[in-house]
């Protein structure tokens, strides 16, 4: 696991989806932005402000990284929404290497 991973834990009929911001290591635990949360009955709730949990690392499920060009816009549209200055910036500094190599 690295920071940047995206995630999903699930719990209590619950599931979270974020990206890891920390990994406290020999901890065996990690910190998550949280984005959205769904609950037992599939209703979602989306995060606009900056929340966190912190997880176990046994708790967590990797996320699929596999991500079209245009998924990057989306992402710094929704780093923009939500207030993440670290997000946004990290997301442009992969856009500018993109434009770079292309």
């Amino acid at each position: 696991m690295e920071i940047g991973d995206w995630v999903q834990m699930r719990f209590l009929g619950c599931a979270v989806l974020g990206y890891v911001t920390k990994i406290y290591h020999g901890q065996g635990v990690f910190s998550v932005r949280k984005i959205a949360q769904v609950d037992k009955d599939g209703k979602a709730e989306y995060f606009n402000k900056e929340t966190y949990g912190k997880y176990g690392m046994s708790q967590a499920e990797y996320v699929a990284a596999g991500l079209f060009p245009e998924d990057h816009a989306s992402m710094i549209d929704l780093a923009l929404m939500t207030k993440d200055k670290e997000w946004f910036e990290n997301l442009m500094k992969k856009a500018s290497v993109r434009l770079y190599i292309s």
